[in-house]
């Protein structure tokens, strides 16, 4: 870009978009708004980098334009490095040092000064510009571009989004931003559950969301077409078909986590028995413990597995509460198991009817210690229940015998009945 009379150009470092109409046409002055603070930086910048040339020009009526300034003088001032060594600023310092010194010099008709504010606003690519590798409003690079149609709009993927322009005409887009303004909810939902996808490692999963991605797209064209109902139902359908899935790996996640952590428990509740513990406590053996211990991981487990497809599972988004859920679920298990062996052999609870089998206190074969560790984990309640049971007030028996009793008429108050006034009976 160039800013000076025709016959002396001063070569400006960066062009400026957007503020000459031709190459060849000449600029005699360019105003920038600063506040005072950015522009005391700007002269501690340039002031021990550089040193001011000042040229004084005659202008000379070359053309129609400058016709009414010919004979004026003009005073051009620029500034160079002060020494070889001198620390060289960044390009855009350096371009604006000199454009605010310029202003300054110039001796120039109001007509001729082009007023440019900056930082100039951002605007809007024209839908004619949207192509692959360009940036558009939000600095994000097109990546793929599913229609265009100029100057009316056009959709288009970016790294981590599918988005649209809205038309040239600013009266056709503010139509166009009030009709699509309804789906905005619905999209940052969309975005949400495909965040990550994009950009994964594996080429089924990018796969998957650029599908999800046409989908999106063509909603989006419906909804740009001025069908808004339309666009707003095939989104429904979009975030529904996104949570069965995010759903559906939340589901093996929450079993895969639940395996992972049964598994390390079955192999610490095995170290556990063989040491430190091999000798046994002053009780007696702690073998039964460990051996119901591991028997209600494996029961725990397996009520997971039996009830995954009913039991309530986050997406995958929540896979943290999805791990501890389950890695909880066979805590339980294990403690359950331990507890119910020692409720049962101490003799707290009754003994326990298993078909034709009655476990109770007593020597229990490994099989048997086992079944009840297995039944412990599985039937998550059991243990509670039991407990419950043996508590009177919280026993649901007792309250309702306690009801009744009071029901019930005291057998110590006749039942006959009263006599009638004045003698005899009623």
């Amino acid at each position: 870009m160039k800013l000076a009379e025709s016959r002396s150009t001063l070569y400006l470092a960066e062009p400026v978009a957007d503020i000459i109409p031709s190459p060849d046409e000449c600029v005699y002055g360019l105003l920038y708004e600063f506040q005072t603070d950015d522009l005391a930086k700007l002269n501690a910048v340039r002031q021990p980098a550089y040193r001011s040339i000042s040229v004084v020009l005659t202008i000379e009526s070359v053309n129609a334009a400058t016709a009414r300034m010919a004979g004026s003088n003009v005073t051009a001032t620029t500034h160079e490095a002060v020494g070889k060594d001198a620390s060289s600023e960044s390009v855009t310092d350096q371009f604006l040092v000199r454009l605010i010194d310029c202003v300054r010099t110039y001796a120039l008709p109001t007509a001729y000064v082009r007023r440019v504010v900056a930082p100039q606003p951002a605007t809007p690519l024209p839908v004619a510009k949207i192509e692959v590798g360009n940036k558009v409003l939000t600095g994000e690079t097109v990546k793929a571009i599913f229609i265009k149609v100029p100057p009316l709009y056009a959709v288009y993927q970016t790294e981590n989004r599918v988005a649209f322009q809205f038309a040239d005409d600013p009266a056709r887009a503010a139509l166009q931003r009030a009709r699509m303004t309804a789906l905005s909810s619905m999209r940052a939902q969309q975005s949400a559950l495909i965040d990550g996808w994009t950009g994964a490692r594996l080429a089924a999963t990018r796969a998957r969301a650029q599908k999800f991605n046409a989908r999106i797209a063509a909603a989006l064209i419906v909804g740009l077409e001025g069908d808004g109902n339309a666009a707003l139902n095939i989104l429904n359908d979009i975030k529904t078909d996104l949570l069965q899935i995010r759903i559906s790996w939340g589901r093996f996640e929450y079993l895969l986590s639940a395996f992972v952590f049964a598994s390390i428990l079955v192999i610490s509740f095995w170290v556990m028995r063989h040491h430190p513990f091999q000798a046994g406590c002053a009780e007696g053996p702690t073998g039964p413990l460990w051996l119901a211990a591991r028997a209600g991981v494996v029961g725990a487990f397996f009520s997971i597995a039996i009830a995954i497809r009913k039991r309530t599972v986050l997406p995958d988004l929540f896979r943290r509460d999805n791990c501890a859920d389950a890695a909880l679920r066979i805590a339980i298990g294990a403690i359950g198991a331990g507890a119910l062996l020692f409720l049962v052999e101490s003799g707290i609870v009754p003994p326990l009817k298993l078909g034709d089998a009655t476990l109770g206190r007593g020597v229990m074969s490994w099989q048997t210690v086992a079944a009840l560790g297995f039944v412990a984990g599985f039937l998550e309640r059991l243990v509670p229940d039991l407990l419950d049971k043996r508590d009177p007030t919280s026993s649901t028996d007792a309250k309702d015998a306690a009801t009744k009793q009071k029901a019930a008429p005291d057998p110590n108050v006749s039942s006959r009945p009263a006599p009638a006034p004045g003698g005899g009976t009623a």
